[in-house]
């Protein structure tokens, strides 16, 4: 009987997924024809985030922090700005992993400290939880199928234990380990949001006082 309910959960959430991808594929497929052929101005636009991810791309892999206090500086406290820092974030999380950590000096350098630490600690959050998000998405039945063959007891001991309410903020406040690869393990290991967002408050702001106190040592 229990088999059966995991066999009919885990069916009902593939084609959801399926569902909800192909959705977002159709809708991402309009918009883009809609840009490409009637709004100039919305082309424009693209055009200006293509080059803003080839500049994060290139000045992070190079780790050039000057470049980046050019970019941001101008923009001063504005909703402009906002935006700029968590794509740079989730464009270094996502393809540039292990590169230096530099953004968080460059917005500091930019904006103050005040305003610094607000601006990373914010787009460092909200990089976690898509990660989160994302890892929930592609990765939440593979515990179930696990469990279904035997496997995957572990995962109970691992999140309800005391040490992993200690490990996952520490990985989250170490600056050498990617802030999405934390979030994703923990969508992995079926996490509840609650709980990781309470993590990810703690460790994250860890992370970035430590970061602008002692930048010297990871970049």
């Amino acid at each position: 009987m229990e088999s059966n309910k995991i066999d009919y959960d885990l069916k009902k959430s593939f084609v959801q997924k399926a569902k909800i991808s192909g959705v977002i594929f159709l809708v991402a497929c309009i918009i883009a024809g809609v840009v490409y052929h009637y709004f100039y101005y919305l082309d424009a636009f693209l055009y200006t985030y293509e080059f803003y991810w080839l500049f994060n791309i290139k000045n992070l892999t190079a780790a050039n922090i000057d470049l980046f206090v050019e970019y941001f500086k101008p923009m001063g406290i504005s909703t402009e700005a906002f935006p700029q820092i968590l794509l740079s974030h989730l464009i270094q999380n996502s393809f540039l992993p292990f590169s230096k950590p530099i953004l968080i000096s460059a917005v500091k350098s930019s904006f103050g400290a005040g305003f610094g630490i607000f601006f990373s600690y914010i787009a460092l959050l909200l990089t976690g939880l898509i990660s989160f998000a994302i890892g929930s998405f592609f990765l939440g039945d593979i515990l179930p199928v696990l469990k279904r063959h035997g496997f995957g007891n572990f995962q109970q001991k691992i999140t309800g234990s005391t040490s992993a309410s200690l490990i996952l903020p520490l990985f989250f406040t170490l600056p050498w380990i990617p802030v999405s690869f934390v979030a994703i393990a923990g969508a992995f290991l079926k996490f509840p949001l609650k709980t990781i967002g309470k993590l990810m408050l703690f460790g994250l702001f860890l992370r970035v006082v430590w970061l602008l106190v002692t930048p010297t040592l990871f970049i």
